[in-house]
């Protein structure tokens, strides 16, 4: 994650589709203090290979804001924005392992 409060890595760990709902997504975020978090407002559009989710993140000890990650997903990388309920902006790559 790049924006103007700086440059962050975390662990998405997300399973897209299913037997019932190939837009289903759901997974987990692991933020910078080791936070666990589970994903909210998920969905994937497989024809596209687009996907969005919702997290609540630490920023710093006393500040956890619900961000906001839209991304596309090309070869084996994501890539895409985000938006945290402060408003700063930014961006996010994320190589996929299966």
């Amino acid at each position: 994650m790049k924006s103007h409060r700086g440059i962050a890595e975390i662990l998405i760990e997300i399973n897209t589709g299913g037997a019932c709902n190939e837009h289903a997504l759901d997974g987990d975020v692991t933020d910078v203090h080791g936070q666990r978090e589970k994903i909210e407002s998920a969905y994937y559009d497989p024809q596209h290979k687009l996907l969005g989710f919702a997290v609540t993140l630490t920023y710093s000890k006393s500040e956890r804001l619900n961000t906001s990650f839209i991304g596309k997903i090309t070869e084996n990388k994501l890539t895409g924005s985000f938006v945290d309920e402060g408003g700063v902006e930014g961006h996010w790559t994320a190589t996929i392992q299966k």
